[in-house]
């Protein structure tokens, strides 16, 4: 599939192993993965949209998703996913736009670099775009931010993956879960 399964892969179960609330609790709560992932000692999420609960914890991740398995969202062409990922040290959004368009089977010119934020005082280069995916079984929209803090870089984001012709990001769930961003270390 050209989503990118990797980056959709295992996102069965975690909520329940965690034993987190449904998603309309978690809203003003950390929201914390298990032990052994490399992001939550260093960064909380205290907002997460009501859409989505925690599905994946790979040790460089934190994704939050509408669905409940890889494999229904991408049989329905439908989710929402939220992502706090570990990035390789030099990362800018540039580098990142250009290998996830490529992921999502998007031209290259669908995402891009857009302006900068902050995230917890830390300056940001944001991204933002659509497309229909080659093929054109899918529409994806995604928005993020590729920041640093503390020598680690981060790529914090929202993708939209849809089975209609044209998808749009929610910029202001988008802008509320990076509100939500606080740095622990």
């Amino acid at each position: 599939m050209l989503l990118g399964r990797a980056v959709l892969e295992g996102l069965v179960g975690a909520r329940e192993r965690l034993g987190l609330a449904e998603p309309h609790e978690q809203a003003e709560r950390q929201l914390l993965g298990p032990a052994d992932n490399m992001v939550a000692p260093l960064v909380k999420a205290t907002y997460v949209p009501d859409c989505c609960s925690l599905q994946e914890t790979s040790s460089d991740r934190l994704v939050f998703t509408s669905a409940t398995s890889t494999d229904k969202m991408i049989a329905a062409g439908e989710g929402t996913i939220y992502m706090i990922q570990l990035a390789d040290p030099g990362t800018t959004a540039e580098s990142f736009v250009a290998v996830e368009a490529d992921k999502l089977g998007l031209d290259p010119s669908d995402i891009a670099v857009t302006d900068q934020t902050t995230v917890d005082g830390e300056t940001a280069e944001t991204f933002k775009g659509s497309g229909t995916a080659s093929g054109g079984i899918h529409s994806a929209a995604e928005q993020g931010v590729v920041v640093t803090h503390a020598g680690q870089t981060f790529v914090i984001m929202t993708l939209t993956l849809t089975t209609r012709a044209s998808v749009t990001t929610d910029e202001q769930e988008f802008d509320a879960f990076l509100d939500g961003i606080t740095w622990v270390g």
